[in-house]
Parts: structure tokens; C-alpha cells; sequence
């Protein structure tokens, strides 16, 4: 289990604030005034906070605007979208979100591909068959993107699309124009190592996700909530308390001459005092 200590890699200016950061709240108005009590420097809005779930301008506009009376910057524009059940109908709901981050003036929307986390088990002919039904749209929609002055990019994450390898291929089969976000803890559902994959995405990584994760060896048992596909089990755990080498992965940010924003992704929180925590362990 990592041990980080008083890590004070990063400037808190470069924080954004994503989940909201308190047990029980799902609102990206408490995430905004959390973000400018904390002093960090920006928020990540997101269609699954209970204000943005459908693709509405003068939503997005308002939160939007508050974010930004408070000095914060909003980067990115982040949709959780499943593409496999209705590729043609993601395309539709991302093209407004991008029509929305063009107007709004937010740089990047970010979009998740295929929401599989519990599939661990599934062959690697059925992953490479969800790839390639989603790849059309992800282009379509990236293409899109670009005609109106917003880049998309998408994280690793799950299955499907996670590894350095099929982010770098994803990214080619767009020409380009897709970028990455880094999220250092869903490389453990492909078993990988996320200061190792930083360094593959190199300069294609254009926003980042910290989040951190109790990972073991040991078989299924209580307690454990995610499987990766070599049948590892872990969990949520505050982030720099557990088993991501955080001193690794911020060195290789600084290799690869990062200079984005850091999102801090809380899950299962388990006191208003977290984020604090968290901040202060890693920020200076």
C-alpha cells in the first residue's frame, strides 16, 4: 500500500473538483462552492450530477457562470455515455454537449465509450468486437468536435477501452483528434501500471483523473468491489492512502511536460474531511 505522505506535488491552482466531495450529495452546485472554499482552481462539470443530465445550454450556462463568479475554471465538460446499446444515439446526445462546450466556451468534452466494469471475464474476441462497433461513432462525434473548435477526449476506463495500446489505436482511427484523459486508477481493471501508461499517452493526455484504490492479490471476498482481468479484486480508498504509487505517477506527468488540470474523483466518501485531506497531502 503506498504510503504518500506529505507528497505537495502540485499546485493547487491545477486541482479541479469532479465527484462532489461530500458523502451523500450529488450536486455539482455543492462541487462548485466545495472547489472555491478549498481554493483550487477549477471544476469539471458532469452530466451525472443531478443538474446536467440531459445536454440543456441554459443549465450548463448557469453552473457554468457560478463556477467562473468564483474565480474557478472549468476545463472540461465530462458526459457518461454508454455507446454499445445505441451508437447512432450517443452520436446525437454528444453533438449537443458539443454545440453546448462551443458556445460556452469550454475546451474539451470529455466522454466515457463502454460502461463495463463488471465484465471481466469476457473474451478478448468480444473485446475487440465492442471496439470496433463504437469506433465509427467516437470518430463521427470527434469530427464533429473539431469543426466546432472543441476537442474530445475519453479516459481509460473498464475493459474495453483501457490500455495505453487501445487508447494510442483509438486515437489513430480518429486521425488524431481524439486526446486522453489519464485516469490513474482504472488502469488496475486491465492489470496495468498507470505511471507506465502516462508515459505511453505522452502529450495526448490533455486532462487527468486521480482516484486511488485498495488493490490485492488475494481471491474474491467481502469487502472488495471491482475484479480486474486477471481476477485481482479492490476497492475504493481515499486517494494517497492506497495502493497507487502516487510519487511515480506524478513524475511522469512531469516527464511527459503535463500542464493540464488534476480532477480529484471521490467515490464512496466517507466524511465531509476528505478532500481535505486529500489536498493537503498532495497540493501545495
Amino acid at each position: 500500500m503506498e504510503d504518500s505522505g506529505a507528497l505537495k506535488a502540485i499546485d493547487r491552482k491545477r486541482i479541479c473538483l469532479y465527484t462532489p466531495p461530500f458523502a451523500g450529495d450529488t450536486t455539482m452546485m455543492t462541487t462548485i462552492r466545495a472547489a472555491a472554499e478549498f481554493g483550487v482552481g477549477g471544476v469539471e462539470l458532469m452530466n451525472f450530477c443531478r443538474e446536467l443530465k440531459t445536454p440543456d445550454i441554459e443549465t450548463v450556462s448557469f453552473l457554468a457562470g457560478e463556477a467562473r463568479k468564483r474565480g474557478l475554471e472549468v476545463p472540461c465538460l465530462t458526459v457518461s455515455i454508454d455507446f454499445l446499446p445505441d451508437p447512432e444515439g450517443a452520436v446525437s446526445v454528444l453533438k449537443r454537449y458539443v454545440e453546448i462546450c462551443a458556445a460556452l466556451g469550454i475546451g474539451l468534452l470529455h466522454h466515457t465509450i463502454a460502461k463495463d466494469f463488471r465484465s471481466n471475464t469476457i473474451s478478448e474476441a468480444e473485446i475487440g468486437s465492442r471496439f470496433e462497433r463504437c469506433v465509427p461513432a467516437v470518430v463521427e462525434v470527434a469530427e464533429f468536435a473539431g469543426s466546432a473548435g472543441v476537442k474530445t477526449v475519453t479516459e481509460n476506463q473498464g475493459f474495453v477501452f483501457n490500455g495505453a495500446e487501445r487508447l494510442l489505436e483509438l486515437k489513430e482511427r480518429t486521425g488524431g483528434r481524439m486526446g486522453f484523459v489519464a485516469d490513474v486508477g482504472n488502469i488496475l481493471f486491465v492489470d496495468g501500471e498507470p505511471a507506465g501508461m502516462i508515459r505511453k499517452l505522452g502529450g495526448g493526455i490533455l486532462h487527468a483523473h486521480l482516484k486511488d484504490y485498495v488493490y490485492t492479490d488475494a481471491a474474491r471476498n467481502d469487502g472488495f468491489d471491482y475484479f480486474s482481468r486477471k481476477n485481482r479484486c479492490f476497492r475504493d480508498a481515499e486517494i494517497g492512502t492506497g495502493s497507487i504509487a502516487y510519487r511515480e505517477v506524478f513524475e511522469a506527468f512531469d516527464e511527459t511536460g503535463y500542464e493540464g488540470f488534476f480532477s480529484l474523483e471521490f467515490t464512496n466518501v466517507m466524511d465531509k474531511d476528505e478532500a481535505g485531506r486529500v489536498l493537503e497531502r498532495i497540493t501545495y
